[in-house]
Parts: structure tokens; C-alpha cells; sequence
């Protein structure tokens, strides 16, 4: 996304605090913090050690950071883009939809290279309590050269939460669209619904990328880096730099070409074969037909907190109790899982989210495989041989292979697990939430930002049907909570909740894996971005 020591350097900057790195870069204005560009990543220079080939793999810290030179076009293998993919960004759901999507749009705010938050298309957030915040615009324009505006910011937020609402209205429903009011050309105020100390994390989704007044996502305007200049939905998608662009120097390409590969194979076949310079989000088992193609290529591999991981629907029999959920945790080994499916490219998980926020709760003993005690779990609840079924869908490339190997691992334990293959649009489609066992891709967010989407009162995306008097109201708590410390006592409250009787079998936090030409520079690791240096296009070019 290994041994743990390859995080040793992400691990110390989680010790740094998220919001007062935010807030001095509300101080710095359009300084440094508020640049992620300018932002060194952890420990350094880059390494790289050749493994098992002649390509170089780039691990860890700052793959491939030399300025790039001007001009050149990037072409990009995206795996798997869709006929369902969109250039609106309310409405995006699928992964090629976030790649398009983060090209021609800005967020208020993002994660830098430590997995840390800085401000983004936002200048300055204030918390003047913890339902009400003040947001200042930095100056930027739009493609069609008019500035973004307060009133540009005003329309996107209401245009989301519109009722019925679009697609993601559930991680912003605390906003009150009728309740912001407007300071000056490029400053607003928000009175909230309710507490969200964690607003400035919801910013970082693509989902809630700023558009202009009267938006209209067939002819896209954004403020992002690049313009679209043609558009073949599930085929391809091509832009160019836009000039005007806020971030100084950027982009370093002339043009940006993303060319569907339906399979990983077919994309890596595309890089050795030079179609495409970039491969992003690799199956990890495929670094060595990279490695085959010589010292012509660069495999880049960085720790990420994105998880494939296992909901239970604590709604119902089996998993609404409690024993079943800790037998099926105790019963898979994870060492073995990350192995087999990730070809060690992934960091052991603890059954909780969110390994690079600050107040991830690293004090609890990490769980292992223990079969007796699975055993004497199910013995205890009344399921000596319990027969369930696993629905999942090849969301990423190792996702069939993640459901295979639980099926193996947990049949000892007494778990008769039938796994149910089905495509994407039938996994999401209506049944999805219904499902008694399923694999999911989470992660990639703050703590509270995971809560409220997945667990929390409120929560809109809830497939576990996890419902916790003492977790919601410590969510509750922790969300109304402005000072740090107390706040990060209260989530690491929540995550011993999460330990002990929670909804997730979160085994792995996997690797980011990204294949690119060794004339490409400029990459660098996202941990709780996207796949494949978050999409970061404007960031890279050619070697000079």
C-alpha cells in the first residue's frame, strides 16, 4: 500500500497533531502548509533497492522527487473505468471517477504525504465552536477564467444537499444549507445541525469538490489543475494544463491522457509494453512482470490505510452476537493473509480504522489467529458448525483472493463459509447492506470522519447495522470536543469499543503499489489518499 518497519517513518508522523498543523497553516495563508506541493515527505530522500529484477522499487518516502521538466503528455492506465463513471463529483462512486474527478476539481482541504491535514482550495477553516465555522477561499479561478468565489462555495454545499440530496449528501449532512451566510467575496460562515469537529476532514473527499454557480456536468468547469478535453465514458479521458492553476509551476505536463485497462494484467502488459507511463493501484503479486521489463521502469510501494475488510451484519443471526464476530476475528491468520493475498505488501490490522490519524488507539494488544478459543466462542453462543454465506465482488484485484483465503483459514475454527461471487454492479447494487458477510474497501479517512459514515447515529453508509448505546454516544461526545487531548481520550474509547464487540474484521492495511516509466518523477506517497500518489497528475512529469 512488509514488515512493519518500512512504516517506521509514517508511524512517527502520526504523533504530530492534525488540527494544529491545520491551523498553523491557517496562519501561513498561501504559505508552505497550505502548498502541499512544498510539503518534504517523511524521512527524506527516497530509497530504492532492486528486487528481483532490474526495475528499481521505490519504497516508503519520496519515490521519483526531482522537479520534473516542462511540457510532455502522461498517459495513464485506469483500471476498470466505466460506462457508470461521471464527471460530476456529487455523484461519483467509482475509483475512475475519482481519478477524473480530482484532475478538474478542488477539495477545501486534503492529506499531505504524512497523512497529515492541510488546506487545499481553503485559505483559512476556523472553529469558532464546534457547530459553527468560518471558511476563507484562497484566490483561484476557474477554467472559464472567473474567480472562486463565497457564492461558488455557498452553491456547491446547497446543490448537494438539495432533497433529495446527491449521491455522498450522508458524509455533510450536518451542514445546514439554509443556515450559511456569506462574509465577504471569498469567505463564509456555517452554522451546523450539530457538532462536526471532524468537518474539516469530510473537506478532503472528491465528493465534495468545489464547483462553480450553475455547474453543469456535462459541459465540466473546475478549478482544478487540468481542463477536460475529451471524454469516452468506460474508454478514455484526456486533458490539458491549466494555466492558470493556484499552486505555482503546476502542472509540469502539457497533457494528460487516461486509457481504460479493463484487468491488472492488461495494465501492467501496458507499461512494459509502453502505452502508458503510469500503472497505478497494481495487484502486489504482479510487481515482478513489472521487474521483468528491466531498468526501464520504477515499482513505487508506500504504506496507505486503505483495507479490504469483512462487515458483519450485526443486525441478525449469526454476527449480532458478539462471540461470533470475535470467534470469526480470532479465527483468520493474518500474517498468512497478507502473504498470500498482498505478497507482503501490507501492515497487520487490529479490527479498527484509521492507522495515520493522531488519535488512532495503538495501546490495545494486536489479535492473532487462535483456534481454540474461536472454537470455545462458537461453543459458547450455540455454533459448533456454522454455515454462512460471503457475498464479494473483485473491487480490487485482490479482493476474490482475500475471500478465498478466509474461506480456508476460518474452516477450522468450525466455519463453514460459502463464498458468493458476484459482479460490481450486483454487489452494490440493491442487496448491498443486506448481505450477513461481505468484503468492503474502506479506509483512507480520518477516525470520526470513518464513524460518521459507517457507525455512528447517523451513519449513512451503516451495512453492519452496528448500533452501540455507548459508541454513539462517545461519537457524540467526541464530535461536540474541541480540545485535542480530551477528544483523543474519548476515540481511543471508541476504538476499544470497535476491539471488543465491533462490526469490522479489519485484518490488513494494504500497500499502495504504482508501476510508472523511470523517465517519470515527481511521485510521492499518499497514505490516505487515493491509490497511485492520490492521483496527483499536476505533481508529476519527465526527467529532463
Amino acid at each position: 500500500m512488509k514488515e512493519m518497519t518500512r512504516n517506521s517513518g509514517h508511524l512517527a508522523a502520526r504523533a504530530m497533531n492534525r488540527r494544529a498543523l491545520m491551523l498553523k497553516g491557517m496562519a501561513a495563508g498561501a504559505g508552505a502548509l497550505a502548498l502541499p506541493t512544498l510539503l518534504e515527505a517523511c524521512g527524506g530522500s527516497s530509497s530504492t533497492t532492486a528486487t528481483g529484477g532490474n526495475a528499481s522499487t521505490v519504497s516508503g518516502a519520496a519515490g521519483g522527487r526531482t522537479t520534473p521538466k516542462k511540457g510532455g503528455t502522461l498517459r495513464v492506465a485506469i483500471p476498470g473505468m466505466s460506462t457508470s463513471d461521471t464527471l460530476d463529483p456529487a455523484e461519483a462512486s467509482t475509483t475512475s471517477s475519482a481519478a477524473i474527478c480530482k484532475q478538474l476539481y478542488d477539495t477545501l482541504t486534503s492529506y499531505d504525504t504524512h497523512g497529515l491535514l492541510v488546506n487545499q482550495l481553503a485559505e483559512e477553516i476556523h472553529c469558532e465552536a464546534p457547530d459553527k465555522w468560518v471558511v476563507r477561499l484562497r484566490q483561484a479561478h476557474w477554467h472559464d477564467g472567473k474567480p472562486v468565489t463565497a457564492d461558488d462555495l455557498i452553491y456547491t454545499f446547497q446543490r448537494i444537499l438539495k432533497p433529495p440530496g446527491l449521491y455522498n449528501v450522508g458524509e455533510i449532512e450536518f451542514i445546514d444549507p439554509n443556515n450559511i451566510k456569506k462574509l465577504d467575496s471569498r469567505t463564509i460562515r456555517m452554522q451546523f445541525k450539530r457538532p462536526a469537529m471532524y468537518f474539516p476532514d469530510t473537506m478532503t473527499s472528491f465528493n465534495q469538490s468545489i464547483v462553480p454557480v450553475g455547474f453543469n456536468a456535462k459541459e465540466p468547469i473546475g478549478s482544478g489543475a487540468f481542463k477536460l478535453s475529451s471524454y469516452t465514458a468506460g474508454q478514455r479521458a484526456t486533458f490539458e494544463a491549466f494555466s492558470d492553476y493556484w499552486v505555482p509551476n503546476q502542472p509540469y505536463i502539457d497533457e494528460l491522457s487516461f486509457v481504460n485497462f479493463p484487468t491488472g494484467t492488461a495494465q501492467v502488459n501496458g507499461l512494459v509494453g509502453g502505452q502508458v507511463d503510469v500503472a497505478p493501484d497494481l495487484d502486489p503479486t504482479l510487481i515482478p512482470v513489472v521487474e521483468q521489463g528491466g531498468s526501464k521502469f520504477n515499482v513505487f510501494v508506500y504504506p496507505s490505510s486503505a483495507t479490504l475488510t469483512w462487515p458483519m451484519d450485526c443486525s441478525k443471526p449469526p454476527f449480532n452476537d458478539v462471540r461470533v464476530r470475535q470467534a470469526l476475528r480470532l479465527a483468520v491468520n493474518r500474517k498468512q493473509l497478507i502473504s498470500q493475498v498482498y505478497a507482503g505488501h501490507a501492515v497487520i490490522a487490529n479490527d479498527y480504522f484509521g492507522p495515520f490519524d493522531p488519535e488512532y488507539n495503538h495501546s490495545l494488544p494486536q489479535r492473532e489467529q487462535d483456534i481454540e478459543k474461536a472454537k470455545s466462542l462458537l461453543k459458547a453462543a450455540g455454533q459448533e458448525e456454522l454455515a454462512v454465506q460471503l457475498t464479494g465482488a473483485p473491487i480490487l484485484p485482490m479482493a476474490n483472493r482475500q475471500n478465498e483465503v478466509l474461506v480456508q483459514q476460518v474452516a477450522p475454527a468450525g466455519f463453514k463459509v460459502e463464498f458468493r461471487q458476484v459482479d460490481e454492479a450486483t454487489f452494490y447494487g440493491p442487496q448491498y447492506g443486506t448481505y450477513p458477510l461481505s468484503l468492503s474497501l474502506w479506509g483512507s479517512l480520518s477516525i470520526l470522519d470513518q464513524a460518521a459514515l459507517t457507525e455512528a447515529p447517523t451513519a449513512p453508509y451503516n451495512n453492519t447495522h452496528f448500533k452501540d448505546a455507548e459508541y454513539e454516544k462517545l461519537f457524540e461526545e467526541a464530535a461536540a470536543q474541541k480540545d485535542d487531548e480530551k477528544r483523543k481520550q474519548i476515540v481511543h474509547r471508541m476504538q476499544e469499543i470497535s476491539y471488543e464487540r465491533g462490526p469490522y474484521v479489519v485484518t490488513q492495511f494494504h500497500d499502495y503499489v504504482t508501476g510508472y516509466s523511470a523517465g517519470v518523477t515527481g511521485y510521492r506517497p499518499y497514505p490516505n489518499g487515493e491509490a497511485g500518489s492520490d492521483f496527483r497528475y499536476r505533481e508529476m512529469g519527465f526527467k529532463s
